[in-house]
């Protein structure tokens, strides 16, 4: 506890004081004093002064404190003033105070009680980081900003947003023990790490106004069971679900494009995703790890899909829709996956299905074959199944050719609705159902039919 060399010692607790304005600042206590009753004045030497402020590091690191009661005429509470007390566990902030400073109660690990007065408009910094037994708090409507790491890693159970604050900061909740949480409509951004690590929290109700959430914002919430993320949300980070391994659905926002990288790495009890036709971008590891999707619908939106974005992931089966035109190593280490389709619009694949040694029946709706490498495929058991008239260039390509049973298979199914022509007509339609012109080599609709233009 650091006492200033000017201060003043009256009943066992120190001041530093104003001789112009009769005004004192608590600077201290004694070490063996186990509770500090701060008087609103205080008299030395024959003069009275007003107590208003408690210094920066006033109790700093105090190892008997255990109670503080601050006066009404309190104005102002210095950074770190009661940081790392070890024995506090409670306090009172005066109404006229309206800044929580930086640190101000910074690792006072037991302190479980701390009265919030009526004005208070800012909480700074770290103001609680570290109170690892503060379970609740209540803050005045007053309150417009909670600065990062304000809550960090405390035991805070609950927690009510005052009107005016918009934004959830980095840090700010990070290690809580919230058990469910809803956001209220006045919150539009979530920040870096805002929940990371609420280890107890199953449930998340995230309102229909935010627009941001930061990276890392959810990371290893181990029981978060299920997320809806509400359309009003344009932007979201990388990491943000990364480790929630008791996450088993989501539905994602239908306002965003992507979905980042390592978004639901290790979330290996993940069975259900709702990607919307907003979405055209699937990143890197994106679904890393997810043993337990075995199943997913890629809306025709989307054009890419990032290097291993289900890697290691437990997909059974999987069809990839016609505006896919970029997945290079996306689905290496599917070890459970049996059977996929490729549309057309793939034209090229590096080591996309590599170490998929399940793989028992593999379809392509391109007439000309991708170009494809000697590692795209661990197995060339699997039955390869093309479109009527394309075998024999299957057969003859280099790395195609390995399959053991290529199949010419009449009833693929392309997922596309064909145009009914009435009879007699030849007008050509291609497989979004476009009316073609002059058609050169590829599959066209005719008279309701697919044929091989050649």
């Amino acid at each position: 506890m650091p006492v200033l060399a000017s201060a003043v010692d009256v009943n066992d607790i120190y001041y530093v004081l104003d001789d112009n304005a009769k005004t004192a600042a608590v600077s201290g206590c004694d070490y063996w004093a186990g509770s500090a009753k701060i008087p609103s004045t205080i008299t030395y030497e024959g003069v009275t002064y007003t107590v208003t402020s408690v210094a920066a590091n006033a109790f700093y690191q105090h190892n008997y404190v255990a109670a503080v009661q601050l006066p009404s005429t309190i104005t102002s509470i210095g950074q770190y003033a009661f940081s790392g007390c070890k024995k506090l566990t409670s306090v009172n902030i005066p109404d006229a105070v309206k800044v929580i400073e930086k640190g101000t109660f910074y690792d006072s690990e037991i302190l479980t009680s701390v009265s919030i007065g009526s004005n208070l408009k800012i909480i700074k910094e770290g103001a609680f980081h570290n109170c690892r037994s503060l379970r609740s708090i209540n803050l005045p409507n007053t309150v417009t900003t909670i600065e990062k790491s304000a809550f960090r890693n405390t035991a805070i159970t609950a927690f009510s947003f005052p009107p005016s604050v918009t934004t959830i900061e980095d840090y700010t909740f990070y290690g809580c023990d919230f058990e469910s949480l809803t956001i209220p409509n006045t919150i539009t951004s979530i920040g870096n790490s805002a929940f990371r690590g609420c280890y107890h929290l199953t449930s998340i109700d995230l309102g229909t106004s935010v627009k941001t959430i930061g990276d890392y914002a959810f990371q290893v919430c181990n029981k978060l069971q299920s997320v809806n993320i509400p359309a009003s949300v344009t932007t979201i980070g990388t990491e943000v679900f990364k480790g929630c391994n008791e996450l088993t659905s989501v539905v994602w926002g239908s306002s965003l494009t992507t979905i980042p990288k390592n978004t639901f790495e290790e979330c290996t009890n993940l069975q259900s995703v709702t990607i919307p036709t907003s979405v055209t971008e699937i990143g890197y590891q994106a679904f890393y790890k997810c043993y337990g999707l075995e199943t997913i619908n890629i809306p025709n939106s989307v054009t890419k899909i990032e290097s291993f974005a289900f890697e290691s992931s437990g997909l059974t089966s999987l069809t990839l829709p016609n505006s896919v035109t970029s997945c290079n190593s996306s689905f290496e280490s599917c070890s459970k996956l049996i059977q996929v389709t490729i549309p057309s619009s793939l034209t090229e694949l590096d080591y996309t299905f590599r170490y998929c040694y399940k793989l028992k029946d593999v379809t392509v709706l391109a007439t000309t074959p991708p170009s494809i490498m000697s590692s795209t495929f661990s197995t060339y058991d699997a039955t390869l199944h093309v479109l009527p008239g394309c075998g024999e260039a299957y057969k003859a390509h280099y790395n195609w050719k390995k399959f053991t049973n290529i199949v010419e298979d009449a009833k693929i199914d392309t997922g596309i609705l064909i145009p009914t022509l009435s009879e007699g007509e030849n007008t050509y339609y291609d497989l979004q159902g476009r009316q073609v012109q002059n058609a050169k080599q590829g599959i066209y609709i005719v008279n309701g039919r697919k044929v091989v233009v050649k």
